[in-house]
């Protein structure tokens, strides 16, 4: 049988997700919410980005350079938008994946950074997961079956 691609085209896919137990963090979470985050696997264009994370500091170093004028607020600058030139590539790369799999909570940069700083096993659990998540694949969204007319 061959491939069905009009079928196919007409699928409807949501990206797979899961939930991360993370205790170490229940401070931070409310009295009555599970210290969890749920993450998903990424969009071939998310994985772009997150691949090309290390490359892409050139040109942010070139513009941090050009607003600051002291050595200090240079790194200062770099370590907020997290392009430090301290971060590994596989680093950045992780921390892009973190912030565009985070479903909840939606984490950016700079909670990413600190993950990574302060729990980074925790920190390369969820971006292992998410590279799992990724690697399956999104998961087909089954259509709803018709309900039946109901009988007066």
């Amino acid at each position: 049988m061959p491939f069905a691609k009009e079928k196919f085209k007409r699928a409807q896919y949501e990206p797979r997700t899961e939930k991360v137990a993370i205790p170490e963090l229940a401070e931070f979470f409310g009295p009555d919410e599970a210290p969890e985050f749920v993450v998903r696997g990424l969009t071939a264009s998310e994985l772009h980005i997150a691949l090309e994370a290390s490359t892409r500091t050139k040109p942010v170093d070139a513009m941090i350079k050009a607003i600051a004028t002291q050595g200090d607020q240079v790194e200062a600058i770099r370590r907020v938008l997290g392009t430090s030139t301290e971060t590994p590539g596989e680093i950045a790369k992780r921390l892009s994946m973190l912030v565009s799999g985070s479903v909840s909570p939606e984490i950016d940069e700079a909670v990413a950074a600190k993950l990574a700083e302060n729990f980074p096993a925790e920190f390369y659990d969820l971006t292992n997961r998410i590279t799992n998540l990724t690697g399956l694949g999104a998961t087909r969204v089954k259509p709803q079956p018709s309900s039946q007319p109901t009988q007066p």
